[in-house]
């Protein structure tokens, strides 16, 4: 997986030497485990405990391990080179859970370490997303992501608390919107607890579904 803790700010975080919320990826028992994967909200940015986040209450719900990938800032391409990390190394987990963040997002290197671009960005990435170039760029890495999946037989569980990821995967998105309006994180910007035990029980929902 890519290494994350040179590009983000793990101060305070219970994370593995690649700075993700798991423990070491040499550690883990992938064939009973679930992955997820997802951005700042996935990460738990703003939670610091590691038994508050989405992929702890998810993990309750399955009774099984659910290792968490999220990257704070990250856009699809993170997901996607991801993916591809694990299954060049023949990992194959029982499932995976995608939590789609902004498909505007993109990512640039300098010397190998990834800068995550976002509407935080201002200038520079206005001109990214000008006519829809970012979102059609990453539509395709959707494309590419579910196919990889699929061609390895892992199940794939897609959500996103994002209204216009509606035409890509399920949202409940007044659901959602209802519950981030009163309940946030410390830094009045991510998931607060309510909210993440919430999102934990519609990503198991999907599981149910035949």
């Amino acid at each position: 997986m890519i290494d994350i803790k040179y590009s983000i700010d793990t101060a305070g975080y219970d994370v593995n030497s690649l700075g993700y919320r798991s423990v070491e990826f040499n550690q883990v028992d992938w064939i009973n485990s679930y992955i997820i994967q997802g951005c700042s909200q996935v990460f738990g940015e703003s939670t610091m405990d590691n038994n508050k986040i989405v992929s702890f209450y998810l993990s309750e719900l399955l009774n099984a391990p659910v290792i968490n990938l999220g990257v704070p800032g990250a856009g699809m391409d993170i997901q996607y080179i991801n993916t591809l990390d694990i299954l060049e190394q023949n990992i194959k987990p029982k499932g995976v859970f995608i939590v789609y963040p902004n498909l505007e997002r993109y990512t640039l290197y300098s010397n190998d370490i990834p800068s995550h671009k976002g509407g935080w960005s201002e200038e520079e990435f206005l001109k990214w997303i000008s006519d829809g170039n970012s979102r059609k760029h990453n539509l395709n890495l959707v494309r590419g992501y579910r196919l990889l999946w699929k061609l390895y037989n892992i199940p794939l569980y897609e959500w996103s608390h994002l209204p216009e990821n509606s035409d890509i995967c399920k949202t409940d998105f007044e659901w959602y919107r209802a519950s981030y309006m009163s309940d946030r994180a410390p830094d009045g910007h991510h998931w607060g607890q309510k909210t993440i035990q919430g999102v934990a029980e519609k990503l198991f929902e999907l599981t149910t579904v035949t």
